[in-house]
Order: C-alpha cells, then sequence, then structure tokens
C-alpha cells in the first residue's frame, strides 16, 4: 500500500485519501490479475477496505472500523459525490474483538449495533489489540447444519400462514396470513403464539404479506388482496400510522434499501410504486402512489444501492433489470424455461438467485449478468430464496416438505431441513445462522385438523 515498504512515500497528505489509496490498490490488483482478494486492515485501514468494497473481489472484511486519520479529505470526497446524509450501513458486518483490548469494551461492542443493522461480533478469548498477529491461526469455522433442529410452532387455523419475515436489527420475527392480524415476536425470549403483540385495525381482509423497512427496527407494512391496501405501522405502537389504498391486489411488496421508496406486485402481475415525501402542498410526508406507469411482473426486488429493480414473470423465461427510477431496461438474461417465480441478491453483491416453476435455481454473476452455476436439489417449483447475512449460503424453499440449504460459491447442497408443510417463503436472520419460514400442516384422513405453522431452524442465541 502507499507509503509502506519499498512503494513511493508523496509527501503531500491529500495522496493518502481513502479515494486514491483504494484506487491505487484496484490498479495493483488488475495489473497483476486478481480477481479474489481477501483484505485484512488494523484501525483506519480497516476503513479503506470497506470503501474499497467490490463485490466482485472481496470475500470479507475484518477489522475495526475508524478512519478518523483522513477525515478532512474524506470530507472533502463524500461531498463531492452528494452522498445522502441518512445513507444505512447495510452491509453484513463481521467484527472480532479480543478480550484483553482495552479499546474494544462490551459498552462499545454493545453501542454499535445502534448504528448497524446487520451485525454480528465474535469475542476471542485473551487476545488483545492486533488480533490478526495474536489470533492468526484462529479461523472461522461454518456452522454444523446437520447439529441444528426445526423448532415448530403451531397456530389453530385453518387458513396457512403466508410470510414470514425479520426486523432489519433481527430482534422482531413478524408473521401474516391467517387472519386480519399481524403477530410480531421477539424470537430470542419466546415464540410462543399467545406472547405474540398483535397489530390488528388496518385491514378488512385477511393480510398476505409483511415487509421491513431496512433502514429502522420497528417499521413495517402489510398487505392485503382481498381489501387492496398496503398499511404502515411502527411497532412501538398499536395503531397504524398510515393506510394506503392501492392499485390492484398487492401480493408482494419490497422496500428500496434508503426506506423511501417502496415496489409491490398484484395478482394481475403488475408492478407499482409508492414514494415517502410531501405531495403538493401538504406539510406533513406519507405514503403516496407514484405517477410512474405500471409494469409487467410476477416477482421484483431491488438492488442494493436502489437505482435498480430485477422483474421476473411467471410467464415469461427472461429477467428483466430495470434502471429506477428511469424503469429503461438495462438486461434481460435468459433465465427459466416454466417461467421464474422467486429472486434473492447475494448481500455481498456478487450473485441474483432465480427459482422458476422448472425446479431449478440459477445463479447470475452480476458483473455480466451470465448465469455462473444452476442448483438442482430440488425436486419441486421454487417458491422463495434467501441469502445467509454473510451471503456464503443460499436457503431455498419450494412446493416439498422440506427447505434445502446451499454453498453459494460451489452450489453444493449443505442440509436438508424436514418440514411440517411445503412453505411459501424462507428467510435468513440478518446477522445470525437462523432461518425462519412457514406454512400450514396437511389434512390426513383419521388425523388432526390442518393448523398453521411458523418454523425456525439454526443457533439463535
Amino acid at each position: 500500500m502507499l507509503g509502506y515498504g519499498g512503494t513511493s512515500k508523496p509527501s503531500d497528505p491529500t495522496e493518502y485519501s481513502t479515494k486514491k489509496l483504494c484506487a491505487d490498490l484496484a490498479a495493483l490488483l488488475d495489473l497483476l490479475g486478481v480477481r479474489k482478494a481477501v483484505l485484512i486492515g488494523h484501525d483506519w485501514g480497516s476503513y479503506t477496505e470497506y470503501d474499497y468494497y467490490r463485490a466482485q473481489l472481496s470475500k470479507g472484511m475484518v477489522g475495526p472500523l475508524n478512519y478518523y486519520r483522513t477525515s478532512k479529505f474524506r470530507h472533502d470526497e463524500e461531498l463531492a459525490a452528494k452522498l445522502p446524509v441518512n445513507l444505512p450501513a447495510d452491509l453484513p458486518y463481521l467484527f472480532l474483538w479480543g478480550t484483553k483490548d482495552a479499546t474494544a469494551t462490551p459498552f462499545v461492542i454493545n453501542k454499535s449495533r445502534k448504528f448497524i443493522s446487520r451485525y454480528q461480533d465474535v469475542a476471542i478469548e485473551g487476545r488483545g489489540h492486533w488480533l490478526m498477529v495474536e489470533a492468526k491461526d484462529e479461523v472461522a469455522q461454518p456452522p454444523t447444519f446437520s447439529a441444528f433442529k426445526p423448532r415448530d410452532y403451531r397456530i389453530p387455523s385453518s387458513q396457512a400462514m403466508t410470510h414470514v419475515a425479520w426486523s432489519c436489527d433481527g430482534k422482531k420475527l413478524a408473521a401474516v396470513g391467517v387472519d386480519k392480524v399481524t403477530r410480531v415476536w421477539n424470537p430470542e425470549k419466546t415464540m410462543e403464539p399467545r406472547s405474540a403483540t398483535l397489530f390488528s385495525g388496518g385491514h378488512t381482509e385477511d393480510v398476505d404479506y409483511v415487509s421491513w423497512n431496512p433502514t429502522h427496527p420497528e417499521l413495517f407494512c402489510t398487505s392485503s388482496q382481498r381489501d387492496r391496501r398496503i398499511v404502515f405501522w411502527d411497532a412501538r405502537q398499536s395503531r397504524n400510522i398510515q393506510l394506503c389504498p392501492v392499485k390492484g391486489s398487492p401480493v408482494q411488496t419490497c422496500y428500496a434499501p434508503n426506506g423511501q421508496s417502496l415496489l409491490y406486485v398484484s395478482a394481475g402481475h403488475q408492478l407499482f410504486f409508492l414514494a415517502y415525501g410531501r405531495r403538493g402542498e401538504q406539510t406533513k410526508e406519507e405514503w403516496h402512489l407514484s405517477d410512474r406507469e405500471a409494469q409487467v411482473g410476477s416477482t421484483a426486488i431491488f438492488n442494493h444501492v436502489g437505482d435498480g429493480v430485477v422483474v421476473t414473470h411467471h410467464q415469461e423465461h427472461t429477467l428483466r433489470v430495470m434502471d429506477y427510477p428511469s424503469l429503461a431496461i438495462r438486461e434481460s438474461p435468459a433465465a427459466h424455461v416454466g417461467g421464474c417465480i422467486a429472486l434473492a441478491l447475494d448481500p455481498r453483491g456478487r450473485y441474483l438467485a432465480s427459482g422458476g416453476f422448472d425446479s431449478i435455481v440459477n445463479m447470475f454473476d452480476l458483473n455480466d449478468w451470465i448465469c455462473a452455476k444452476t442448483i438442482t436439489v430440488c425436486e419441486n417449483a421454487i417458491n422463495a430464496l434467501s441469502f445467509s447475512h454473510d451471503g456464503e449460503y443460499l436457503a431455498v424453499a419450494n412446493g416439498g416438505n422440506y427447505i434445502d440449504v446451499c454453498a453459494t460459491e460451489t452450489g453444493m447442497p449443505m442440509h436438508r431441513v424436514p418440514a411440517l408443510a411445503p412453505s411459501p417463503t424462507v428467510t435468513w436472520h440478518p446477522s445470525k445462522y437462523v432461518i425462519a419460514y412457514c406454512g400450514q400442516t396437511k389434512a390426513r384422513e383419521g388425523g388432526p385438523p390442518p393448523v398453521a405453522v411458523i418454523s425456525m431452524f439454526g443457533l439463535l442465541e
């Protein structure tokens, strides 16, 4: 790196700004033809790695995020880039700290959780400040999925639980589907059905879908196909904060990364958008329907930046990658013969996973939008896909009574999780190796009546 060892050592301090250091490092890797690199930094060098974060080159970042040394130059560069002041730190963080490090006290560790939603820390016992030297032989071990057992929670109902979702900090799990009520648990304490906090009064018909705001752990929205509403909630109060009638019957919702836009797909396979802000002479910021023309689509998600959306249709064999907000088509790669019905983005920004009626999962390389690998472990149509917080694993829900967990890089099956029923959805915890899924048990002759079920698999502690 510039200024170290035998490299040149410019006397001008501006030559050591984050932007120039990253450009220098990128040029070096390009010159050497290196496509993948693991960067390890200490103190402000850690921030250099974070700023350099390139999904196609970086596998992980380790070290404390402290970048005060060149703060003046960094400030000027950020002003020039016109970055939003509320830009969230929404990448997954793994923070390693030594228990004998005086600079990384438990108070500091816990305080970090307030600012970083997808945060996990690992304490290295008996180690100090220079972990990369003191603990160089200690490596993170992959989870032993075979050691975990599903935890199933039954709710008496003649209808299925249709969707579950984690809050951005992972402290709350919401579930909908059996009635007009949204149920929210704190899974670290209990998942007993009677312990759920109930949110009602916003819908006149059964709730189908729930999405959490990615920038605030207390804000979420619910939708119902029958009453054609999207209702916005604050988990700190029982009444809804806004009821928004919409066009069509909303089947799926997805927030933009900044929490200021929301897309929804209707039962008529149309894509619409909502925006948050003031409209006309309004003095209060609210959600309102966007004036953008409806697009054809059955499933849609925002990209990690929020300047693009990926859209599929259940009768089309291609994906559509569109700029946002212009909705101009950027890419349209072929995906599934029988139509595409599920999407998920790797949190590292390397892959897009798509699932279809053909029971196949395709992994697209986001650099050139080609199918890098195909996963064929399932025997049924794919219902839902979800990447783990670190992007290492992909969970696949399908029409069978199981959830498959596969390795992202190899596509190899890691574990098959037995389920009480086919699940319409699956979702990883935002910072831990835990999946949540739901459904409804099937009726058997002479057996108990069907019940709605919510399940979790993994280590939550």
